[in-house]
Parts: structure tokens; sequence; C-alpha cells
């Protein structure tokens, strides 16, 4: 028993360092968006399509005719899963589907990607008829073939060290240093942007007054950007503050308005943009991609 105690408590202390406390339970604050054809959870990274086949006449009552329901089913949810995929915003100036229209390369893996979409739920009815579920995750494969090239693999941010005599620190250290009420480094950042019109998207900007970007595709770098999204998106604030992904001493900004383009990038002051350039460890949580955005919660039954 305790040899099973310390094991659980190993596979818990892997988890929570190697970041996988960032999927947290979000119950009632996820960020659905709802399309005409699947369902993207912002907050959750993945997208759910919904198809329904029914046999031909010949084959109705008889085994074969439900596997070939099945089969119908899957391939019309597929084909969903694969329209609300090619309206999903990259940034303020493309769409996946614009990405995929000019490159038959893209598109090929797109669909194989597609494919390979897990059935998460089946129903069958006594017509005969099947639905399914599929699920598929924006994040790792999906987010390598669709974000910027310009999202580059930046090495860890190493900032000097005052008492090391002007040798380089680790870079993730400075992001632990907070104890008690001590002033401390940030370890994330939180952009709140409700009541503002927003479309999320796979990588947004946020740019001060004077249209600078203080956090974007040159801050994140791609190994994270693919592993967890360039950013998180959550509907409640409070829920934002306590999640891990931006740890215990979150910097809180207040976006002014979105870029007029796509509706994507976001704005905030000058002063909050200086707020965040203050700290050279800053740079850390920024490659890390250590920041949540919180938007209105859509309205289900809206389509968007």
């Amino acid at each position: 028993m305790k040899r099973l105690f310390r094991v659980v408590c190993w596979l818990m202390a892997v988890c929570y360092f190697s970041g996988g406390t960032w999927a947290v339970e979000n119950a009632g604050c996820e960020l659905l968006q709802k399309t005409d054809t699947a369902v993207v959870n912002w907050t959750e990274g993945v997208l759910t399509a919904t198809g329904k086949g029914a046999p031909s006449e010949a084959y109705h009552g008889d085994p074969q005719g439900q596997k070939m329901a099945l089969v119908a089913a899957v391939e019309n949810a597929r084909k969903k899963l694969l329209e609300a995929i090619e309206q999903i915003p990259i940034d303020s100036l493309s769409t996946v589907g614009e990405l995929v229209e000019n490159n038959e390369a893209v598109l090929i893996e797109l669909k194989e990607m597609v494919g390979r979409a897990e059935v998460i739920h089946q129903e069958y009815s006594t017509d005969g008829s099947v639905t399914v579920t599929i699920q598929m995750s924006m994040n790792g494969g999906f987010s390598q073939l669709v974000l910027p090239t310009k999202i580059k693999q930046i090495e860890s941010i190493k900032p000097i060290s005052p008492s090391s005599g002007g040798s380089f620190g680790t870079g993730e250290e400075a992001l632990s240093e907070t104890t008690g009420t001590r002033q401390g480094p940030y370890t994330g950042m939180i952009v709140d942007v409700r009541g503002i019109p927003i479309t999320p998207c796979m990588a947004p900007r946020v740019c001060d007054e004077n249209g600078k970007e203080v956090f974007g595709s040159a801050y994140a770098s791609r190994e994270f950007a693919v592993q967890y999204g360039m950013t998180g998106y959550l509907s409640d604030l409070d829920a934002a503050t306590r999640n891990p992904r931006v740890a215990d001493r979150p910097l809180i900004i207040k976006g002014l308005r979105t870029d007029v383009a796509g509706r994507t990038d976001i704005v905030v002051s000058n002063t909050d943009a200086a707020r965040l350039r203050s700290a050279f460890e800053n740079l850390a949580f920024l490659r890390q991609c250590r920041v949540l955005i919180v938007m209105d919660a859509q309205d289900p039954n809206k389509k968007g």
C-alpha cells in the first residue's frame, strides 16, 4: 500500500511539473463557439462534430445495415468537422480555410487528422439510424500544422542574476520566487476583454495603444504554442486567476478594444503595456504562453 501511495504521488508530481495541470476542471466557464457544423471549445482546445447515418431500405433491420449506418454517420461527422475547421481564424488576417485553399499538402494532412478524430459517443435508433459525435484536439499536430511559421522555437530566457557576477540563470527559477506578500515577478498574464466584441483565434496578438506588440508570435516559443495553444480562453475572471496556466501571481490587465481587422487582436493601455515590459523575467512566461484571455461567454444558440 505504501508503495502504491508513493507511485501515485510520483505520477502527480510528474503531471504537475510537466504542465499537465494546465488542463483543469473548467465547468461553467468554458468558452464554447458553435458553428453551423460543430462546436469549438476554446478553453479545452477541442472540436466536436455530430453526424448521422441511416441504412438503405434494402438493409433495414439487417445487422449489416447498422454497420453501414455507422460508417455513414462517422463520414458525415468528419465532413462537418472539416467544414468547421476551415472557418477557424488563425490570426487577424487568415483562416484555416484560406491556409489550405492554395496548399494541397496541408489540406491532405488536415484531412488525415480529421480521419483520425476520435468517436466519443454513438447512439443507435429504432429506425436503424446511428448518430455519432467525434472529437479532435486543436493542440499538438493541428497547431503545428496551422500556426504561423513566424512562431519560432525560442531558447530558454536567461535573465542575469545580480549575485552571480554576470552569469546567466535558468530563466524558469524566477517564476516561483513569490512567497507570502513579497513583491515578485509575474507568473502569467490575464487579459480581461469582457464587454468587448472579440473573436477567438489560434494566434492572437496583444498590442499597446500605439500598435506595438507586447505579446504575439514574436514572443511565444513554438514548443509551448503547439502543446498548449498560444493563449487559453475562459469566460470567468475568478476561474482564470486560479488557473495553473498563469500560476499564483498573474498580471491582470484590461483590454480597451480590439483591432478592427478580424476582431482577434487586443489593444491594452500603454500603462499596462509598460507594466508588462518593466521586468525581463516577464519574457519567460510569455515564451511559455502562460496567457489567458477572459471574454464574455457566447450564446450557445448563436452560431458564430
